[in-house]
């Protein structure tokens, strides 16, 4: 696959017109966009099934009682090692997209094991469980790091971090 240098702002509301379209109704969408963010070096495919995958877990989280899905995507410098704890960035530029559901939450014995291959918590049928595997690998194949903090009863939020490329 072709790595190039894009934005992805144009993706990720793409997939969000989508999802607009398939959400139940009684989860509400929420985005905000940041137009300033840089190039990341990429495919857009991959890109794209990574943005789709997350918030269609999100969807999936709140399908019983409803919510709301927020989606962010914004400019972020890591200016000190460890500045994200639970992550080992290097220093520099990076986009953040953070995909937030106000679903079920994730127990924490669960946690640990989400992005593992055919791990999944859906019925025979429902799912593949390759789905977090493969956004892990897309990611961590650019260069970039996923993160999950999940609260039971609350929700979960999934972040990535893609360096910037000082490529145009």
């Amino acid at each position: 696959q072709a790595h190039e240098p894009l934005y992805i702002q144009a993706i990720v509301k793409e997939v969000l017109k989508f999802i607009q379209t398939v959400k139940p109704a009684s989860v509400s969408l929420h985005q905000e966009i940041d137009e300033t963010c840089g190039l990341i070096v990429g495919d857009p495919s991959q890109i794209h099934q990574v943005v789709m995958n997350l918030c269609t877990n999100g969807c999936q989280a709140m399908q019983e009682r409803g919510g709301r899905l927020e989606v962010l995507l914004q400019p972020l410098e890591v200016s000190h090692e460890g500045q994200i704890v639970e992550l080992d960035l290097p220093v520099g530029q990076y986009v953040c997209l953070s995909v937030r559901d106000s679903g079920s939450g994730i127990e924490e014995s669960i946690l640990a094991r989400i992005f593992e291959p055919y791990f999944t918590t859906k019925g025979v049928g429902e799912g593949t469980g390759m789905g977090l595997a493969l956004a892990h690998g897309i990611v961590e194949s650019y260069g970039g790091e996923i993160a999950v903090e999940s609260e039971l009863g609350k929700g979960t939020i999934f972040s990535i971090y893609l360096p910037i490329t000082k490529k145009s």
